[in-house]
């Protein structure tokens, strides 16, 4: 079991995993190097690295154990180190980091946030007030507006779940809750602290699967 998932984590590892005997042949190589380098296992398999990756006799010493590696135009890093087999036989594991393709993924994820950073000055510009939680009631987002019309601080609604605000009083129940038992978007009427009455609508939301999981 222990062996079967430590090769499933070594074969579908984000970075490429390739292993050569001390003849210097290919045992090994993972799904990322395939596709890194565009090498079928079965062409790879016990034929000598510099055949199958002509590249590597030309790597560079970068820093400590990096080495730098062009291969058709693209850099990338390697890290070779040795792993003694329990027979006495030694292996020599190379770590392979595509850097155009983790600098596309760091591209995307500043991308996402740029995106998410005007979404929520959006939210926050709006007249509307904006309340969302998740399927169990916590709160999640507030914008200004909504602290403005239900006279609830942000500070106060921080980390907290919609039962901790509500009251016998002013909020005997929230809509956050009747939207997460009938699953369909619902109006009622609120009093806030002031003795105002509001018309608090929520409506759910659902992932790609359908199932329920936040209030709007």
């Amino acid at each position: 079991m222990e062996s079967k998932l430590f090769r499933d984590i070594i074969t579908n590892s984000p970075n490429g995993i390739l292993v050569v005997d001390e003849e210097q042949k290919v045992r090994f190589l993972n799904k990322s190097v395939e596709r890194f380098l565009k090498i079928e296992p079965s062409a790879a398999i016990g034929c000598p690295l510099y055949e199958v990756i002509p590249e590597f006799q030309n790597m560079e010493k970068m820093d400590g154990q990096i080495y730098g590696v062009e291969i058709e135009g693209k850099t990338y890093y390697t890290i070779p180190f040795q792993m003694k087999e329990e027979e006495g036989r030694k292996d020599t594991v190379f770590f392979i980091l595509d850097l155009y393709e983790n600098k596309l993924l760091r591209s995307e994820l500043s991308s996402q946030k740029e995106m998410i950073k005007e979404l929520e000055e959006i939210l926050e510009g709006s007249f509307d007030g904006i309340l969302v939680t998740d399927a169990e009631g916590k709160i999640l987002y507030a914008n200004s507006s909504y602290e403005r019309v239900a006279e609830i601080r942000k500070k106060d609604m921080e980390g907290k779940y919609m039962k901790d605000l509500m009251n016998p009083v002013w909020m005997p129940n929230s809509v956050a809750y009747i939207v997460a038992e009938q699953k369909q978007p619902v109006s009622k009427r609120q009093i806030v602290k002031s003795g105002r009455h509001i018309i608090v609508t929520g409506r759910p939301v659902f992932n790609k699967k359908a199932n329920y999981i936040k209030v709007k």
